[in-house]
C-alpha cells in the first residue's frame, strides 16, 4: 500500500479533523492529523462534532476531564463555561456560515476545551470564528499555551 494512504481501520478511527495547527521552535504549522507530536508544545484542533468519528477521538482518545469532555461531546447550544481539573470547557455563541453563503442570521454553537498542551474546538455547522482563527494562525498568531488561543477566541 502507499505510504500516503490510510488502511480501512485508520480512517474508521481518525476523527473528523476540519484543521489543525501546532506550535513549534520555527512558529505555527498546519497539521493533518490529530496525534500527539514531539515537536509541539501545544496544538490547536477544530472538529467537525457532526462525524461521529470526531465524537469517538474525543471520547476515547483525550485526556479531558469527565464535565469537560461530556460538554465536547454534548449538542448543547447554551454558551457556558465549567473548569474542571485544569482544563477549561466552553460553549461559545457564533454566526454560523454556509459553504456559498458568507452571511446568514443563524447562531450556532463552537465547542472549546483548552488543556495544558491542547485547544480542541468543534461545531456541528460551520462558523464564522473557526475560518478566522485558522488564517490569523497561519499567518503568524502565536500559540504557545491555552491562554493563547483563548485570547485568540
Amino acid at each position: 500500500m502507499p505510504e500516503n494512504f490510510l488502511s480501512l481501520g485508520e480512517t474508521v478511527m481518525r476523527p473528523g479533523l476540519i484543521w489543525g495547527c501546532a506550535a513549534g521552535d520555527d512558529g505555527t504549522i498546519s497539521i493533518e492529523d490529530c496525534e500527539e507530536r514531539a515537536d509541539s508544545a501545544f496544538r490547536w484542533l477544530h472538529l467537525n462534532l457532526s462525524d461521529h468519528r470526531s465524537l469517538r477521538w474525543i471520547a476515547e482518545r483525550t485526556k479531558l476531564p469527565p464535565l469537560v469532555r461530556d460538554l465536547m461531546l454534548s449538542k448543547d447550544d447554551v454558551q457556558r463555561a465549567i473548569v474542571q481539573k485544569g482544563s477549561i470547557g466552553m460553549v461559545l455563541h457564533d454566526f454560523e456560515r454556509d459553504f456559498d453563503i458568507d452571511q446568514t442570521n443563524r447562531i450556532g454553537a463552537l465547542h472549546v476545551a483548552i488543556g495544558p498542551t491542547m485547544i480542541v474546538t468543534g461545531r456541528f455547522h460551520p462558523l464564522h470564528s473557526a475560518d478566522i482563527v485558522r488564517q490569523r494562525l497561519l499567518a503568524g498568531e502565536p500559540l504557545a499555551n491555552g491562554a493563547d488561543a483563548l485570547a485568540l477566541l
